[in-house]
């Protein structure tokens, strides 16, 4: 994957780097999903953010475990540069449901008559705060109205990229979009940093209606460092019909700081240097080792001092220890260890 092959990429960035949307991660999370009997995606928690190459692409790897007792099953997503030589790194993980999802009855999508209407006029212009910037592919939002706490949105997929919409089960520019008018609000929607009960009813929307409502999770369930809120996503088509819902995505600022460690993953990161620690052995008993001093010199304590080789083997060889001297330093003076009983090395100086 590149801005070779999906141009549109390098319209999304953070910071002046190119960031794959987390809507993107949910699209192929489900779409891996599909091939497994398993349509629904439970939960998705992103790790780190897919900041893309200048050059060259990207490899991904969608790993799917096996299913549990209720059918279940483990996802992670992970990428490393086409060219090797990088350890792949994981993007998010999460978990897949079985059972194929009902679309509820179709119903005409309407402004409720008391909303009232956002202006988007320059909207994507304007800094957000987060250094997200939108190029004109990844411009999807046309319209947004306010009803107190909630949030609807018209969302067109933009020309540029709409005759390819058809490859997707839901395009993650529109499920971008669906959270950019959280952003007019105040709150920041640059990274959805958890998606909770997804689901796909139809695909290959071009033109959509989105409805955002604030929800309540428990704070054991709030994703780590979440500041930006949490919010139950429904979107429909012009007619009213279903095309796809979350029970929940929380969001927050990208820090420039993920990115980074996202940029700069270590080569060869299989291999460490690591200190072990190893248990001593314990020592074995024997004859007692102390130092032996040839010459004058200032000796470390407990050291034996001997004017010459000679006087240092007739102690030695008499088992009598010397007492140590307090002469002082004196050049070309060298020490030896030596052991009572045992002759000194041949030469010793």
């Amino acid at each position: 994957m590149s801005s070779r092959t999906h141009p549109w990429l390098a319209d999304h960035t953070v910071a002046d780097t190119a960031v794959l949307p987390s809507a993107a991660l949910v699209e192929l999370a489900m779409r891996a999903g599909d091939e497994v009997g398993c349509p629904v995606l439970e939960e998705l928690t992103p790790d780190a953010p897919l900041a893309l190459p200048s050059g060259g692409a990207v490899r991904l790897r969608v790993r799917i475990g096996a299913p549990d007792g209720s059918g279940r099953r483990a996802i992670t997503i992970h990428s490393r540069p086409e060219d090797g030589g990088v350890s792949w790194l994981r993007h998010a993980h999460g978990s897949l449901g079985p059972g194929a999802p009902a679309a509820p009855p179709t119903a005409p999508w309407s402004v409720p008559e008391d909303a009232e209407p956002v202006p988007v006029d320059g909207f994507y212009e304007r800094p957000d705060g987060t250094g997200t910037t939108y190029g004109t592919a990844c411009q999807g939002l046309t319209g947004v109205w306010r009803l107190g706490e909630e949030l609807f949105a018209e969302l067109r997929l933009p020309a540029e990229v709409a005759d390819r919409g058809a490859g997707f089960g839901l395009h993650p520019i529109l499920l971008d979009a669906a959270l950019h008018p959280l952003s007019l609000t105040g709150a920041s929607a640059a990274w959805a940093d958890r998606w909770r009960g997804v689901r796909l009813y139809a695909t290959g929307a071009t033109t959509l209606r989105a409805r955002l409502s604030p929800v309540t999770v428990a704070a054991a369930d709030e994703a780590p460092g979440a500041n930006g809120g949490t919010y139950a996503l429904r979107l429909t088509d012009p007619s009213g019909q279903l095309v796809a819902e979350a029970a929940a995505v929380t969001v927050r600022p990208l820090p420039v700081a993920e990115l980074t460690v996202s940029k700069a993953r270590p080569h060869d990161a299989l291999f460490r240097l690591d200190w072990i620690a190893r248990p001593l052995a314990p020592a074995e008993a024997g004859p007692a080792t102390r130092w032996a001093v040839l010459g004058e010199a200032d000796p470390a304590p407990g050291a034996m001092v001997f004017p010459d080789v000679a006087s240092a083997a007739a102690a030695v060889a008499s088992g009598a220890p010397s007492t140590p001297s307090a002469s002082p330093s004196a050049p070309g003076t060298a020490a030896t260890p030596t052991t009572a009983g045992a002759a000194p090395p041949s030469g010793a100086r």
